[in-house]
């Protein structure tokens, strides 16, 4: 999977994928079009507008003036924006917190073609952060939840993406 080299040794690794119908031209747009006033961020956003990293409910449409991301921009989230680090077509979007304590991180969407024409949609976390007696009770509050959200967050994408892949599938 592709991801920053500048987070070297990292002390921590998270990752969270699944696969989904179609390839990278409708799961894209999906991607580049995340974070507040934008396309939101598809997991639970009644949390996300609580906590002030979504203005408002994620899209379920494709919105057009956010369709074009490159390295340097920035995703809005509320303060706890996300800095455009690569943007590697058809395999990898990498994001670096402009603002994470006491340490390095990054957040990579990566993109792997499938058989049959579907795609994993994987996310990794990879933090390099200085130790700290409060790091173990820290992660122990905040994996189950941030595993939690991260999968709603794919889901979420993969429902739209899907929904694009084929327009004309049956509810049920």
């Amino acid at each position: 999977m592709t991801t920053s080299e500048r987070t070297v040794t990292p002390r921590r690794v998270a990752a969270v994928g699944l696969a989904l119908l179609g390839g990278y031209a409708v799961v894209r747009p999906w991607l580049v079009q995340m974070g507040a006033a934008r396309g939101g961020l598809y997991s639970y956003d009644w949390l996300d507008v609580v906590f002030g990293v979504l203005d408002a409910p994620s899209a379920d449409e494709l919105l057009p003036e956010h369709q074009h991301l490159d390295a340097g921009e920035t995703i809005p989230l509320g303060g706890g924006d996300l800095l455009v680090e690569t943007v590697a077509p058809e395999r990898a979007l990498v994001t670096v917190p402009e603002a994470f304590p006491g340490g390095k991180l990054t957040w990579v969407f990566a993109l792997e073609p499938l058989p049959g024409g579907r795609t994993r949609l994987l996310t990794r976390n990879r933090a390099r952060v200085e130790w700290s007696p409060r790091w173990p009770a820290l992660l122990a509050l905040i994996e189950l939840p941030a595993f939690l959200m991260t999968r709603k967050m794919l889901l979420g994408v993969k429902r739209r993406a899907e929904g694009v892949a084929s327009p004309h599938r049956s509810e049920g």
